[in-house]
């Protein structure tokens, strides 16, 4: 046990604090300081309370619109992926009411 120890602190930790300095730090400030609300359309606790038939709509459409760069035909994948978020809401909401 006591050789399991020793190879922790055999670690050479530069590489590692290198990489979060070049990639990680940079990549935060990539993403809006509401991001995590932005992420919230999709949390169970949010759909369980929902009390309007469009709830999150709007945050998809503007998280879609930041990412649009990615996506071929803009509006036509706006129109697929807000179904699909729909349904994916329903379903949720539904599975939460018979729990």
């Amino acid at each position: 046990m006591e050789q399991c120890n020793l190879l922790i602190y055999d670690i050479d930790m530069a590489p590692i604090l290198r990489f979060v300095k070049r990639l990680c730090l940079p990549l935060e400030s990539c993403f809006s300081e509401n991001e995590l609300i932005d992420w919230n359309i999709f949390e169970t606790a949010a759909l369980s309370n929902v009390t309007s038939f469009n709830f999150g709509e709007l945050r998809l459409r503007a998280w879609l619109e930041c990412m649009q760069h990615f996506l071929e035909v803009f509006e036509e994948a706006c129109r697929s992926i807000t179904v699909q978020y729909r349904d994916f809401r329903f379903l949720v909401s539904e599975k939460l009411k018979l729990d």
